[in-house]
């Protein structure tokens, strides 16, 4: 921030240029949408997300860590740079989404009235992307150790 710059968190601009205050995020009303839309299909119980994102309790904990993976856009994984063609299916969080999870991060991540929640997502049954052509198995196993360097191996 440039010297003799003051921040307004919290605040918004009305068409005179006033400041008036923004209501506070809240997880009930302006994050778990967030989260169920572009989260829950990997960070849910049984999902490929090492952890649930699905409710305040879950999430709550990891609000920085969500708000700074968001901001960095690591998360939700999207490669395609901006500007290079339209997506369908497109895993890009919005600006607005993206500074709700940081002003929730920054507020204490508080719950706000369960009575706002949404409904969480139901995780459906069978493949995400409809049925493969082919589905392969092993012959035996093949157990990962718990730690130590990732393995790369092909299975032929």
């Amino acid at each position: 921030m440039a010297a003799g710059a003051v921040a307004v968190l919290g605040c918004a601009s009305t068409a005179a240029g006033e400041q008036s205050p923004r209501p506070p995020v809240t997880f009930a009303r302006d994050v778990a949408p967030v989260l169920h839309r572009h989260c829950a299909g990997c960070h849910r119980p049984g999902g490929i997300g090492p952890f649930s994102l699905l409710t305040w309790t879950e999430a709550r904990g990891r609000a920085a860590a969500v708000a700074d993976a968001a901001a960095a856009r690591r998360m939700p994984p999207w490669k395609p740079v901006p500007g290079h063609g339209r997506f369908r299916n497109e895993r890009r969080l919005a600006d607005a989404e993206i500074d709700a999870l940081a002003r929730w991060a920054a507020a204490g991540a508080p719950e706000g009235d369960p009575a706002d929640l949404p409904a969480p997502p139901s995780a459906g049954s069978g493949w995400r992307l409809g049925p493969p052509d082919l589905v392969v198995t092993m012959d035996a196993p093949f157990r990962a150790p718990a730690a130590g360097a990732d393995i790369y191996r092909n299975f032929v």
